[in-house]
Order: C-alpha cells, then sequence, then structure tokens
C-alpha cells in the first residue's frame, strides 16, 4: 500500500494496516515543493516500529533533480527495497545498482518505452524479484482512458505481456492499483478488477487507501480450500499404480501439467507460511 511520506498522520498508523508491504512514497503524492520535508518525515520514522511488514520507498525519477538526496535517504535507512519508477531502460537499474546499498528493487513499468524496453530491464539485475505496472502513467503517455481491464484491448495486451515475461524469468508480478476507495461501488469494482488480474496471473495489487485492504487480501491469499484440494489430488497422482499419469474428478481431467501446478501451489504456501 501506498503511503504518502508527506502525511506524517499516515505515517503514524503504519502498525495498524493488514497489508504485507508499505511503500513509503516520496513521488507522485509529494508536491515537488515539499519533497525535503517527506525525506525528513521518512529520517524520522523509526522503522523498526513496523512490524510484520516489508518496507518500500519509492523514490522520485533517476533522471529527475531529487534522485541524489532520495539516495542519501535510502542508503542512511537501508528498508527492504526501493520501488523505482518512470524506468525507460536498463541503465537506470545499473546506476542504482552502484549506488544503494544490496537492498530489492521493484521497478514500476509505466511508460511505453518502458514497456517495449521491459525484459531487458526486468532481468538486469538480480535485486529484481518482483516489478508492478503503473497504469495511470501509461494511460496518461498512450492518451488513453483506462476504464474497466477487461475491456480495454491496450492494457490487456500489455499486462498479458508483461505477465509472460513475469513467468518467464520467475519475477512477481504487481498488478496497478485501482484508484476508487470507501464506497461499496468502488470495493466491488476493485474485488472484479483483481479477480480478474489474479486469474491472469498477479501475485499481488498496488493498493492506496486502507479500505481496499481486506478486498485485495481475500482475493490474493491461499485458501484452506486451495490447500486441502491440492494435497488431495497430489495424493491421488502418488497412488496410481497403472502407469497413466492421469486422474479425474468430475469428469475432469487432470495431469501432468495439473501435478505441476499444485506441487507449485503447495511450494508457495509453505514459503509465505499459510503451511
Amino acid at each position: 500500500m501506498f503511503v504518502p511520506a508527506i502525511r506524517k498522520d499516515f505515517l503514524e498508523k503504519l502498525d495498524k494496516y493488514n497489508c504485507d508491504v508499505v511503500i513509503l512514497d516520496l513521488e507522485d503524492s509529494v508536491m515537488p515543493s515539499h519533497k525535503e520535508e517527506a525525506r525528513k518525515n521518512l529520517y524520522d520514522l523509526d522503522f523498526n516500529r513496523i512490524k510484520n511488514k516489508e518496507i518500500l520507498i519509492r523514490i522520485n525519477s533517476v533522471d529527475g533533480p531529487f534522485i541524489t538526496d532520495d539516495l542519501k535517504l535510502v542508503n542512511n535507512k537501508n528498508p527492504d527495497g526501493i520501488m523505482i519508477p518512470k524506468l525507460d531502460d536498463e541503465k537506470q537499474i545499473e546506476f542504482l545498482e552502484k549506488n544503494t546499498m544490496g537492498m530489492e528493487f521493484v521497478p514500476i513499468i509505466e511508460t511505453i518505452k518502458g514497456f517495449f524496453n521491459a525484459h531487458k530491464i526486468l532481468v538486469c539485475s538480480k535485486r529484481i524479484t518482483s516489478f508492478a505496472f503503473g497504469a495511470e502513467d501509461f494511460c496518461m503517455e498512450s492518451e488513453i482512458k483506462k476504464g474497466n481491464l477487461k475491456e480495454n484491448p491496450v492494457l490487456l495486451n500489455v499486462i498479458s505481456t508483461l505477465l509472460l515475461i513475469a513467468k518467464q524469468n520467475n519475477l512477481w508480478y504487481i498488478d496497478c492499483v485501482y484508484t476508487g476507495f470507501g464506497t461499496e461501488e468502488h470495493l466491488n469494482n476493485l474485488k472484479e478488477e483483481a479477480e480478474f488480474t489474479k486469474n491472469f496471473g498477479a501475485n499481488a495489487k498496488l493498493l492506496i487507501h486502507p479500505s481496499q485492504i481486506d478486498v485485495v487480501n481475500d482475493i490474493f491469499s491461499i485458501s484452506k480450500d486451495e490447500i486441502q484440494k491440492a494435497k488431495e489430488f497430489l495424493n491421488d497422482f502418488e497412488n496410481l499404480k497403472t502407469g497413466s499419469f492421469v486422474v479425474t474428478h468430475d469428469n475432469i481431467m487432470e495431469d501432468t501439467p495439473s501435478y505441476k501446478k499444485y506441487t507449485k501451489l503447495l511450494g508457495k504456501a509453505k514459503r509465505l507460511g499459510y503451511i
């Protein structure tokens, strides 16, 4: 969840947010005239009191006027990672590798040039294990309306391409923000969008408000039913005796790809602490 670094009142509540990662934002949510104040807020923030969450700092653009002071802050506070906006090519990642300590990089693909260079960007550093898609900036530059993701052919192409890059290179894909919050209509739309992109293969979703957390947690968490189903199917596979590697349930065939899918799901559940 993005938390504007300029808002001390929000920073004081970080322990109360039931999200996996807090992204302390120095970029889009902070006016240029208040960047220094936002950095001071993070210098003063005790990261040790933020329990059971990863801490990312979203820096300003690598090619912009604020990067030097942002990197001084990052190297002083040593968060779990930095979120990197407006990436256009791998040279910007190379610059950060030389000028930061060993924290994780989480690029945001949100420019047209960045999209066409996405593979080069995302495989150029071992410090990249996940990345996000910034639909709002991408739509602004592309002069298209985001609307419903299901009905937007341009964004569907972008998201499906980025997801395939993620799967090919064992990276986590973090889906774009949904900018509505707080009302039943907005939360229902968020749920629909998150379910859609999860079925596409997304691993997580960017958030901008606490009211969105429970909705997205429910969708991206691994349920007890999923774990139980995976265990039952793997048990069926392991007890096959005829030489055939096929099991059926409710007239649906499951074979080698299914075995790999359930094995992968249980492995993920163990890594994330569900088992």
